[in-house]
């Protein structure tokens, strides 16, 4: 149980980190987004469509390592913590069986 317990934490802790981090990750192209969307009849008037979507995925590329990096880590996390879990799972079955082998449990 302080095994599943330290692990959950460490994900819990390690969430919390990277929320706090990428609040403002996507703010340029937020920005751009609402801009476009905000004045899209002089978007359309003037042509700026494929102008604005290229401004877009510049900004998208700039933070694309640092999601990736994140996406990385947080499957890490989550695999690590149903590793502990099924850990804990299966040697609670090795055990039973253990002593069930050795005749000082009976279910009977």
């Amino acid at each position: 149980v302080p095994f599943a317990a330290i692990a959950s934490l460490m994900n819990m802790l390690m969430m919390a980190g990277l929320s706090e981090q990428g609040g403002g990750i996507y703010g340029a192209a937020n920005r751009i987004a609402s801009e476009t969307m905000a004045s899209i009849r002089v978007v359309m008037a003037f042509g700026m469509q494929e102008k604005r979507a290229e401004e877009y995925r510049k900004e998208l590329d700039k933070v694309m390592p640092s999601v990736v990096k994140r996406a990385i880590l947080g499957g890490f996390m989550v695999g690590f913590m149903m590793f502990i879990w099924l850990a804990l799972f299966s040697i609670s079955f090795w055990f039973g069986d253990w002593l069930m082998d050795r005749n000082e449990i009976n279910f009977v």
